[in-house]
C-alpha cells in the first residue's frame, strides 16, 4: 500500500464567486504536525484525512476535526505529538471561504481519483440539488463543507446498507442522509442536521479508501 514515489501532488479548488480573503490557502505536511497557512485570518479550517498506522496490518484511521485560526495570523496547526503516519491523504477546507487543498507526506504520492469528481455528483429527479454521488469504488470516507456553515463527514462501502445500488452495478452509490456533522460548540440544532442534497457552492472531498486516492471539488463551479 506504501508508494515510493517523491513528491506530492497538491489539488486546489476555490469556492464559487468568493474571493479569498487571504492569498492561496496552502496545506503542509510535516513529522509531527499538519499546518494550514492563508488562512482566513481569525476564522476556522477543516482538517480531514485517512492515514494507516503502521504494523504487521496497518490501522486504518479517518480524522476529521475543525480548528480555529485563534491568534489571526492565517495559520492553522493541527499537532500530532505521536508523529504523522506516512501513509495518509491529507485535506483542509477554509469554511469562510471554501478553499481547499490536499496534500501528503513528503515521499508519499497523492494520486487523484480516476473519474473527475464533479461528474460522479447526480442531481435530483427534479433538477434540483445533488441528491446522490455514484463511484467506482469500494470504500470511500466523504468531507462535505458549506462555506460559512458547516461541515459534515461521511463512510461508505460497495453493498453496505447505504449503498443505494445494492452492489448490482458495480458502482458505489450513496445518498447524503448519512451525513455526520462535526462538533462545534457554537452550532445551533438545525446546523447540526443533516444538509439533505448537496448544492452548487458545496466542497467535497473524496477519498478512496482502498486505493488510497482521493479528489476534491467545489460544486458547480465553472470547469
Amino acid at each position: 500500500m506504501s508508494r515510493t514515489s517523491i513528491g506530492c501532488l497538491l489539488v486546489c479548488a476555490l469556492a464559487l464567486g468568493i474571493a479569498p480573503l487571504a492569498s492561496a490557502l496552502t496545506l503542509r505536511v510535516e513529522q509531527d504536525a499538519v499546518v494550514a497557512s492563508d488562512v482566513t485570518r481569525f476564522g476556522k479550517a477543516v482538517f480531514f484525512a485517512v492515514t494507516y498506522e503502521g504494523g504487521t496490518v496497518p490501522a486504518r484511521s479517518q480524522k476529521a476535526t475543525v480548528l480555529r485560526d485563534d491568534d489571526g495570523d492565517g495559520v492553522i496547526k493541527l499537532a500530532m505529538p505521536d508523529g504523522v503516519p506516512f501513509i495518509g491523504i491529507w485535506s483542509v477546507v477554509d469554511l469562510a471561504n471554501g478553499a481547499v487543498q490536499l496534500g501528503t507526506k513528503e515521499n508519499y504520492e497523492l494520486i487523484e481519483l480516476e473519474e473527475p469528481l464533479a461528474e460522479t455528483f447526480k442531481r435530483d429527479d427534479r433538477g434540483g440539488g445533488y441528491d446522490r454521488i455514484e463511484q467506482f469504488a469500494g470504500d470511500v470516507e466523504i468531507l462535505v463543507v458549506r462555506p460559512g456553515e458547516g461541515a459534515w463527514t461521511m463512510n461508505g462501502t460497495k453493498g453496505g446498507e447505504e449503498d443505494l445500488d445494492f452492489g448490482a452495478t458495480g458502482k458505489l452509490v450513496l445518498g447524503f442522509g448519512r451525513l455526520r456533522s462535526l462538533g462545534d460548540r457554537e452550532r445551533t440544532p438545525d446546523r447540526e442536521r443533516t444538509p439533505g442534497a448537496l448544492r452548487d457552492g458545496d466542497v467535497v472531498v473524496v477519498i478512496n479508501v482502498g486505493e488510497m486516492r482521493a479528489s476534491a471539488t467545489t460544486l458547480g463551479a465553472a470547469k
